[in-house]
């Protein structure tokens, strides 16, 4: 993940993914070559790819969490049983 947001940092720690700050990492930081700095990781997860029982763990954690937010989106609806 790559963001200036700390909720996505957070959310991809949760995922066990790994997540680069865009505002450490820029030059203006301190970070002598961001392009650099994100290249490494980058290739890495693609020469590297998680394996399969990871995907599929991650695929039910998406499916759960898009079960919950539908039942949320319907008790917002117009017309919900409160």
């Amino acid at each position: 993940a790559l963001s200036y947001d700390t909720k996505v940092a957070a959310a991809a720690a949760a995922l066990g993914c790994p997540c680069h700050n865009l505002d450490v990492a820029s030059p203006s930081h301190g970070g002598a070559d961001l392009a650099a700095d994100l290249l490494g990781p980058w290739s890495a997860a693609l020469d590297h790819p998680p394996p399969a029982a990871r995907l599929a763990a991650l695929r039910q954690d998406t499916a759960v969490h898009r079960q919950t937010l539908a039942a949320l989106a319907h008790l917002d609806s117009p017309g919900a049983a409160c």
